[in-house]
């Protein structure tokens, strides 16, 4: 054991193994050596509690989340502060960094999630659509979606890329979603919560997570009585064609091309789980 010498809320390897880093209370950031556990260096900085640590992929740079609200980037070969991110009103519970080492995203109790440029520090976009704290954020391996579980007992999946909401699961659990991450193949989402469970969702790989075409989720009210669903065109805000007899929850439509009358939809059951894909050719009807 190595004494911290108070609370510890979190902790992270360096990706490049040699150290690791421990935070907590009252303001404190530790590096310690992985061979022989000693202290290696302080980063001091914040006012208050960290509640969250992450590291770029190159061990190059430490991001800080605390209860003072702000987010730091520390640079770990000299310990320095190399900027304060600043634009929450609550305390940062989560950070997580982009896999291409450019953003920061963080989530955080004034219900929001955000994304911040790595090299200025400039607020790129917030996500606003939780009721409740954001407790956890988590980067999908292709760097194209963002998980984020709060206290509002849901987990959501944006598009980094759209900047939009692309599924809430409201049904995983009964109480607040406190962690939230992605497989490292980027096909499932695992979720653990107050409820004393952990949620195990689906991505099907028939969906392409990869692409960067989807825009805009249209929920259950677009189901019909006959277990059917509209399809629509999110740019023109036309119906396209009906999936009859398809138990389906949830339509994703997306525009694969503007030139041409190419639409890829997804399907979507109660659960999450993406089911299958569809083209569908405006004028001459489904094509699966």
């Amino acid at each position: 054991k190595i004494e911290f010498g108070a609370w510890v809320h979190a902790v992270a390897f360096a990706p490049n193994e040699e150290s690791f880093f421990a935070g907590g209370d009252p303001h404190l950031i530790k590096q310690y050596n992985m061979e022989t556990r000693t202290e290696v260096k302080v980063f001091e900085g914040h006012t208050s509690s960290i509640l969250s640590i992450a590291l770029t992929s190159d061990s190059k740079k430490l991001v800080s989340g605390s209860y003072d609200e702000s987010i730091i980037i520390w640079n770990v070969e000299s310990g320095e502060n190399i900027r304060t991110l600043k634009g929450h009103s609550g305390w940062v519970r989560s950070v997580y960094i982009t896999p291409d080492n450019k953003r920061v995203v963080s989530g955080s109790g004034d219900n929001t999630a955000k994304v911040w440029s790595m090299d200025d520090g400039n607020l790129l976009h917030s996500f606003e659509d939780h009721t409740n704290w954001v407790l956890s954020v988590a980067v999908h391996p292709s760097g194209e979606f963002l998980a984020t579980g709060s206290n509002d007992k849901t987990w959501k999946l944006w598009s980094l890329k759209t900047k939009s909401l692309v599924y809430t699961s409201n049904v995983a659990h009964t109480d607040r979603v406190n962690s939230v991450v992605f497989s490292r193949d980027g096909k499932s989402l695992i979720s653990g919560s107050l409820d004393k469970t952990i949620s195990i969702e689906d991505l099907n790989p028939a969906f392409d997570m990869t692409s960067s075409f989807c825009h805009k989720v249209f929920k259950s009210e677009c189901q019909t009585d006959d277990n059917s669903a509209d399809v629509f065109d999110w740019t023109e805000s036309e119906t396209l064609n009906v999936i009859k007899e398809a138990p389906l929850a949830l339509i994703e439509p997306c525009r694969h091309n503007k030139d041409q009358n190419l639409v890829h939809a997804a399907a979507l059951e109660g659960k999450g789980a993406f089911l299958s894909c569809t083209l569908l050719l405006k004028d001459e009807g489904t094509k699966e």
